[in-house]
């Protein structure tokens, strides 16, 4: 982030000035406001760094904040969030594109000259004060300077939770010292203990703007934040038979529908879950031509304590993973397979 000094245009400068740097002052102001959590994402055309795509993340608060349910899934549906994700016409990208990742929310795409008024339009159904948020916000208030300004006139207050996750590090001698001071959010998500598979590659705006306003709930209510990337046991096993685990605690995972799941090899899987602690093994039937090229009907995991396994449980039963809704059920007894079923499930 620039430094606290940095002068802004005159018509966004009243923002600027008013921004909220501690904690304190946050929980303060949050009942009755309207928390913005702004993305913004920028790719690389023809050498130059172009405007890409806008993700918005909006909350209302009332008397109490937003409780912190970690996982995005629970904290979209039961706070009510409503997102956007705004395209830029002219992304450079060949269509069909599709999203890096499950969307939440509308998308529609837009000329770069039009992104603003689509975002002012949406905050505007919005009554109380807003407070912008978001995570090492350089990008998002470079777009503001550019194409937002208008964007910046309705807000009355922004927070960069980067800086508070760093503060709050800081005084619980949460290193590494090299991230300490400008902490990322993928390793926020994990020493939040977030459900969420957010490790690298791209994302959807719409969907950091979300985490976002998950890491500042986990603020608020000062949740359990560890080190981040904590050392991490021996590599979870990866069978392809399902048989292959027989002793609990394990569960198998259906999707909603009973269609197929994404197409994931076992060997993907564990990368899927490798946020969930004590995850100890993985099965999928991955071992015909038709299974690794249709896909299957059902996984199945093995973590070493029943804790970790029903914290498993209760974040990923219902989230969507890859577009798939999902089901996830705990195996009943001991000494059971996760379930049982035909060659080609």
């Amino acid at each position: 982030m620039p430094g606290p000094n940095t002068r802004k245009p005159q018509r966004i400068g009243a923002l600027w000035n008013s921004k909220i740097s501690d904690l304190v002052t946050l929980k303060d102001r949050l009942p009755g406001s309207v928390l913005v959590a702004l993305d913004t994402k920028f790719s690389n055309i023809s050498g130059h760094q172009r405007f890409s795509e806008v993700g918005l993340a909006t909350l209302q608060v009332h008397s109490q904040p937003p409780p912190f349910l970690p996982g995005l899934t629970k904290y979209y549906e039961e706070n009510g969030v409503n997102t956007l994700t705004i395209r830029s016409r002219d992304r450079g990208l060949k269509p069909p594109y599709e999203d890096p990742e499950y969307r939440y929310g509308d998308k529609v795409h837009a000329n770069e000259e039009d992104v603003c008024d689509i975002v002012v339009e949406m905050l505007s159904r919005y009554e109380g004060k807003k407070i912008l948020v978001g995570f090492d916000m350089e990008a998002e208030w470079r777009w503001i300077e550019n194409m937002g300004a208008d964007v910046a006139s309705l807000c009355s207050a922004w927070v960069d939770l980067q800086e508070l996750v760093s503060q709050r590090r800081k005084q619980e001698n949460l290193g590494p010292d090299n991230d300490i001071h400008r902490p990322g959010l993928s390793n926020t998500i994990h020493a939040l203990h977030i459900a969420d598979w957010r490790d690298g590659g791209k994302h959807c705006a719409a969907n950091d703007a979300l985490r976002n306003l998950i890491v500042l709930s986990g603020l608020v209510v000062h949740a359990p934040m560890d080190r981040p990337r904590p050392q991490r046991l021996p590599k979870p096993s990866e069978f392809s038979k399902l048989a292959a685990l027989k002793l609990r605690p394990n569960a198998r995972i259906t999707a909603h529908d009973g269609g197929k799941l994404p197409l994931h090899s076992p060997s993907s899987l564990i990368k899927l879950f490798a946020n969930y602690q004590d995850l100890k093994a993985v099965a999928v039937n991955w071992h015909t031509l038709h299974q690794k090229t249709n896909g299957v009907r059902v996984w199945a995991v093995e973590f070493r304590t029943e804790e970790a396994l029903e914290q498993f449980v209760g974040e990923v039963d219902g989230s969507f993973i890859d577009g798939t809704r999902v089901c996830v059920m705990q195996s009943a007894s001991h000494c059971v397979r996760p379930v049982a079923l035909q060659e080609g499930q």
